[in-house]
């Protein structure tokens, strides 16, 4: 089980890859805010994504979860101390108290992660834990990281990397 920021589940949605996180974590936690980011609003600019999403949490496997009133606290803390928006603060909070892994791609909210001492990856390395866990031979790997750079800007640098990477570990 993990926490989801919207970002990797838009990104992963829109390249058709949003199962992975379910093959990989079983189930995805999201909070309203998040649920809102891409559902609600997402609709009208990515429907085929959203829809995605949507599908998954009506299956159940991506499942929306209220803050308590700790997490509240801490998330508007966050709001008002960081730079973070309501869905990366949410994503934290609900990571931070149910001692979760996050999925995040934000830089921001990476270090404020890191900060809480909290365990996240990013959609490359979602994308990247799949290929070692095997459920993405090479070749798909590679199509994946190409379909991401149509979706999420990827530094030739990091797409290097990433590809350097995966020969390392298998």
């Amino acid at each position: 089980m993990v926490v989801g920021d919207a970002s990797p589940l838009i990104v992963l949605a829109k390249t058709d890859r949003l199962e992975l996180l379910r093959a990989l974590y079983g189930q995805v936690l999201v909070g309203p805010r998040v649920r809102e980011e891409v559902v609600e609003r997402g609709m009208s600019p990515d429907p085929t994504g959203t829809r995605r999403v949507a599908e998954a949490m009506t299956a159940g496997w991506i499942r929306e979860v209220e803050p308590g009133a700790a997490e509240r606290e801490l998330i508007h803390q966050l709001v008002e101390e960081t730079r973070l928006g309501g869905g990366e603060a949410e994503a934290l909070c609900l990571a931070s108290h149910r001692k979760l892994l996050v999925i995040v791609d934000d830089k921001a909210a990476r270090i404020v992660a890191d900060r809480m001492g909290l365990q996240y990856l990013g959609t490359v390395g979602v994308i990247l834990e799949a290929y070692v866990r095997r459920h993405l031979d090479r070749e798909a790997l590679e199509e994946v990281v190409r379909d991401l750079t149509g979706v999420l800007w990827l530094s030739p640098e990091v797409v290097a990397a990433v590809l350097t990477r995966a020969k390392e570990l298998r």
